[in-house]
């Protein structure tokens, strides 16, 4: 598939979300260029948060990356989509347990079942929004309230007193997440832009141009073996 060179293939991903939010971004931004990936520094940009942060450690987390507390708890509703494997939500229940006032008691048990012992690795996942899973909408919210928040990153925004107000508005006014949600994207779009000669616009979005062209050819080259 061919990616028209005025727009760059993270705006792509941005514009594209299902029934997410419309904003207004800049069209055309570089793409970083070829590089050897063991060259690579290990920086803030190329981590993400873990879903074992704590509310703090998530404000501190975004604050580095000019994000604000509205921008984390608007951008965490993206978990309104995606699933997870049972090691990275195993922290939010515990065998033998049947209470932990930082879940839903029900939910809780359905996840120990789901990634029991004798349930094959890798083959048990979780939907990070428990009711509308295939849809954008500020659902994600409301499973917080009811303590089925599946990370602990997420459940945290409802119960810790920097974000709680947030979490609760997103969750009773879909239009206000919608809203901030769109400016954080926008924001979040604009972050680590390069200039000049830092990067490129690729033809294609899956591939540097260099290989790009190489891709190319040889396809024109097999078309042209066939005629």
């Amino acid at each position: 598939m061919r990616c028209p060179t005025r727009r760059s293939a993270p705006l792509l991903l941005t514009s594209s979300s299902a029934s997410a939010p419309r904003s207004t971004a800049p069209a055309a931004r570089p793409s970083p260029a070829p590089t050897s990936p063991s060259s690579l520094p290990v920086t803030p940009s190329c981590s993400l948060p873990a879903p074992s942060f704590d509310v703090p450690t998530l404000i501190s987390s975004f604050g580095n990356r000019s994000l604000d507390v509205a921008d984390l708890v608007a951008l965490s509703g993206a978990h309104t989509f995606g699933i997870a494997h049972c090691p990275s939500f195993s922290d939010r229940f515990t065998p033998n347990i049947d209470f932990n006032p930082l879940i839903d008691p029900l939910f809780a048990r359905r996840l120990r079942a789901k990634c029991a012992k004798d349930v094959p690795q890798g083959t048990a996942n979780q939907t990070l929004d428990v009711r509308t899973p295939d849809v954008f909408d500020n659902k994600y919210y409301l499973d917080l309230i009811v303590r089925q928040g599946l990370f602990k990153s997420d459940q945290g925004l409802i119960d810790h007193p920097d974000t709680t107000l947030l979490a609760a508005r997103f969750a009773l006014i879909q239009s206000s997440f919608f809203s901030q949600f769109a400016k954080s994207m926008v924001k979040m779009s604009n972050m680590d832009l390069l200039t000049g000669t830092q990067g490129e616009i690729r033809q294609n979005c899956a591939v540097p141009n260099r290989r790009a062209e190489g891709i190319e050819t040889a396809n024109d080259e097999g078309h042209t073996a066939t005629m």
